[in-house]
């Protein structure tokens, strides 16, 4: 029963609207339908019913084919104000003999919707793949419509917009023949185009303002998975080469709080197996002038600054600054036959400590060409400590850390040679000591009597020790020997004579068994 109501309610709609259609082009006058009155007229016609169809006479007008209104029958102000509220069906071009169907909702009698589109069904049917509602833009070679066959050619558009939004004659979104939808642009040349800024999320949209066509999202972003598990974000400040400090391209990853493992940041590349010399993750500094690569990670894991060295896991072409050291694992547990060097001040003494200049090369960066610099030579130390130089696409490098090894070890052995040295000055000292000590017991030297003189002075003496061989030696300031007066008892005095000196300072001293013990200076005068 509800369907014969529903189809019945369909035909008579369908059947007004051909009178109405019928009336715009005046194959029908007037008349009405059941309960439903109708109008049909032209210039100056003002219906008084529910419902209206006016055809224009042929003229350049916009023809109106027919509008739905609410008559309240309130004329105070000299026309019904509801009928301002309608629903028309337009011929909206201005040309002759022409038809462009324009379907128009209005309403000014308050700021509701003006016009709505439903498309619905009976709950039981909400099944299948069958839109509710279809838009549907198509071409026929022939539209001639046929009762048993309809139009002829039905086919795809091709080149046209399928649908276009419009804000007066202002475009705010058009799709085109090929799907591709465009938001505030038009002819979109991918599935979404859109000029100005977006905001994704619930907490952003309506907002926060996005940056000029720019993108903001509030939640994860999914770049080839549809699982992201961290909160990314992407601030693309401009795409110009350009000489402010502005920042071009910055990324920011964002993981909860706490000491929880995981991964803040990875990047995935996968080839296949034999691929090694390819650069899985590349930072290019881009010039007007052209490219170089600032930063490298390759297949097989070496990693380069300015360019990757095959022989090294990290390469840096140019000077590398660490605040707060380098560190290098040395525990005794990684490591087997241990040894102690040998010889390594000989060792040492095989390299040379030199200063140079950096030559013009291309295997050098250029900012090092000329550079003055203090080290030592690879060669040099490979034949003496080969494991520790190493030669990679032709160029030697030597590890500085291993040399440390050396001279610890070679500022042991020079240490302990220097500790023997002090211990036998020491002991030289300790027996020069006791000599002195025992030559202070072993006589006495008194000054010559009278000092200065001019003639002759005595000079008395005293030995209290055995001896074999005693005498005073005379010297001048030079330590040359003039002359010697042997003794032969152990206490006396002797007598000189300026003759025997000549005139000047003079040095004496008594020697016993070739031992001096004491000495004394005399002067000798005019």
């Amino acid at each position: 029963m509800k369907k014969l109501i529903y189809n019945s309610l369909i035909m008579r709609f369908i059947f007004n609207l051909t009178i109405c259609l019928l009336c715009s082009i005046g194959a029908i006058s007037q008349g009405n339908f059941g309960d439903a009155v109708w109008g049909i007229g032209e210039t100056n016609f003002v219906p008084t019913q529910q419902f209206e169809v006016r055809a224009d006479d042929g003229g350049a007008v916009r023809e109106r084919i027919a509008r739905f209104t609410l008559d309240s029958g309130d004329t105070s102000s000299g026309y019904d104000v509801y009928k301002h509220d309608m629903f028309e069906i337009r011929n909206s071009t201005g040309a002759l003999n022409t038809m462009a169907p324009t379907i128009h909702g209005h309403r000014e009698t308050t700021n509701g919707t003006s016009f709505t589109i439903i498309g619905s069904t009976h709950a039981d049917q909400d099944t299948g793949d069958k839109a509710i509602t279809n838009f549907i833009s198509r071409t026929y070679t022939d539209f001639l419509y046929q009762i048993t066959t309809g139009p002829a050619g039905e086919d795809e558009v091709e080149n046209r917009p399928l649908f276009r939004w419009s804000n007066n004659y202002t475009t705010l979104m058009q799709m085109e023949a090929s799907g591709n939808l465009g938001i505030g642009t038009t002819g979109a040349v991918n599935v979404l185009d859109v000029e100005g800024g977006v905001a994704i999320g619930s907490g952003y949209a309506g907002t926060n303002t996005a940056p000029t066509n720019g993108l903001i999202v509030e939640g994860n972003v999914g770049i080839g998975t549809n699982s992201p598990g961290t909160n990314t974000r992407f601030h693309a400040v401009s795409d110009e080469i350009i000489d402010q400090g502005d920042d071009h391209f910055f990324f920011e990853t964002t993981s909860g709080s706490g000491n929880n493992d995981g991964t803040v940041f990875r990047i995935y590349s996968r080839r296949g197996s034999g691929f090694t010399n390819g650069d899985i993750f590349r930072v290019e500094n881009q010039s007007l002038t052209g490219s170089s690569a600032a930063f490298r990670i390759r297949g097989d894991g070496k990693t380069g600054v300015g360019l990757i060295n095959s022989g090294y896991i990290f390469t840096v072409n140019g000077s590398a600054l660490a605040f707060g050291g380098s560190w290098t694992p040395s525990d005794k547990r990684l490591k087997e036959n241990i040894r102690v060097i040998t010889d390594p001040v000989e060792k040492l003494k095989e390299l040379r400590g030199v200063r140079y200049e950096y030559r013009e090369t291309e295997k050098l960066p250029v900012e090092m060409h000329g550079q003055p610099s203090v080290g030592i030579i690879a060669q040099e130390v490979e034949q003496v400590f080969p494991e520790l130089v190493r030669e990679s696409d032709g160029i030697m490098a030597v590890n500085y850390d291993g040399l440390i090894g050396l001279l610890i070890e070679s500022q042991k052995e020079q240490q302990e040679s220097l500790e023997e040295l002090l211990s036998e000055i020491s002991e030289m000292e300790n027996e020069l000591a006791n000599d002195m000590e025992a030559d202070s017991k072993a006589g006495k030297l008194y000054q010559n009597n009278p000092n200065p003189f001019s003639f002759e002075s005595e000079i008395q003496y005293e030995i209290v020790r055995d001896y074999s061989n005693a005498f005073i030696g005379f010297y001048d300031l030079n330590g040359m020997e003039i002359m010697t007066v042997p003794l032969h008892s152990a206490r006396g005095e002797i007598k000189i004579n300026s003759s025997d000196l000549g005139r000047g300072q003079f040095l004496y001293s008594l020697v016993l068994d070739g031992r001096i013990i004491e000495t004394k200076r005399l002067m000798i005068g005019y």
